[in-house]
């Protein structure tokens, strides 16, 4: 049978302690222009498809249960042809809505999620996604077939540019900044000028979080370099919850200093004043806390900050923790344990 789906489009969008949805209709004219003949999605957005929508439960298309009437999604097949852009996609699964009923169909979504890429750049002139046709079919029921070419007697279009906007970073420009709230753009670093010489690199410092003036992290750009920001609500929110502590065996008393580091490049940090038990940790996005090789010598720590983490020096040691992230560090005395 063939149907006429309006997709949702559901980009997910993280926060500290949930997972906020936001959801729009890519389909509403309001959503493009003349100018702008695809409209952009950025690279980990999630197409969603209802249950509801994709199968007819009244008109004979009945859903496959269990004994206990849950709908037993595994027995749906979804087959999707891609017109462009399949190498994009990480996956896609049927998904019970949070605080969703599994007896409840309206409950349940198909989710397509497309592959990460922080430096992916979009031009919404150019076709990066498409899906031409869905074939859905429940076990013991007939197939439906979504065709989406625009006729009206099928599915609207479903044609996207792929990846983030972009801007120039000037090096060693006084009135260029780096927006640390701005996780859609992708900053391309380019040469500066003063006193008529050419700036093709340039050191961004940030003091730790204890404010010590000479415990400070440091970025270094160069031309050419493509960087962007991410938003590391998620890692810090992990560090307050009571099961992510007993986990790791943290306690946030014992964290001594710390710095975020939300830029996708390393950043080089000096700490002074270190002790023997001290150890320094990251965590990212993804909850996972891994040991960071550092150096000390007379005192001083020194080591490289993992790229979109949150790094904290520790006075005691975390269990649970994953292999040490790549170093980076030299020097007499190195401890990633």
């Amino acid at each position: 049978m063939k149907k006429v789906l309006a997709l949702v489009l559901a980009v997910i969008m993280v926060c500290t302690m949930a997972m906020a949805v936001t959801v729009v209709n890519p389909f509403d004219p309001s959503t493009g222009s003349s100018s702008s003949p695809y409209d952009v999605i950025t690279p980990g957005t999630v197409l969603a498809f209802n249950l509801t929508d994709l199968l007819d439960n009244t008109n004979g298309q009945a859903y496959p249960v269990n004994s206990d009437n849950e709908i037993q999604t595994d027995k749906i097949k979804v087959t999707v042809s891609y017109g462009k852009g399949a190498e994009l996609i990480a996956g896609a699964k049927w998904i019970l809505k949070d605080g969703g009923d599994k007896k409840v169909a309206a409950d349940y979504q198909y989710q397509i999620t497309l592959k990460e890429d922080a430096l992916r750049i979009a031009n919404d002139k150019v076709l990066d996604l498409s899906i031409t046709k869905m074939v859905v079919k429940a076990y013991g029921s007939t197939a439906n077939e979504f065709v989406f070419d625009g006729d009206p007697k099928n599915s609207p279009k479903i044609e996207y540019a792929v990846g983030y906007g972009s801007d120039e970073y000037v090096l060693g420009s006084e009135g260029t900044t780096i927006n640390l709230n701005d996780y859609e753009t992708v900053y391309t670093a380019v040469a500066g000028e003063k006193d008529g010489k050419a700036i093709t690199t340039e050191t961004l410092t940030e003091k730790l979080d204890s404010g010590n003036k000479y415990d400070v992290a440091a970025w270094t750009l160069k031309v050419g370099q493509k960087f962007k920001v991410a938003d590391l609500a998620t890692a810090k929110g992990y560090l307050v919850k009571a099961d992510f502590q007993t986990k790791y065996n943290y306690d946030p008393a014992k964290l001594v200093d710390g710095i975020a580091n939300p830029i996708n490049t390393t950043a080089a940090v000096t700490k002074t004043g270190v002790k023997d038990t001290y150890k320094v940790y990251a965590v990212g996005n993804d909850g996972k806390v891994v040991a960071v090789p550092f150096t000390v010598e007379d005192g001083v720590m020194t080591f490289t900050a993992p790229a979109n983490s949150i790094v904290g020096i520790y006075n005691g040691s975390l269990k649970n923790v994953s292999a040490p992230a790549a170093s980076g560090t030299t020097g007499t005395t190195t401890n990633p344990g």
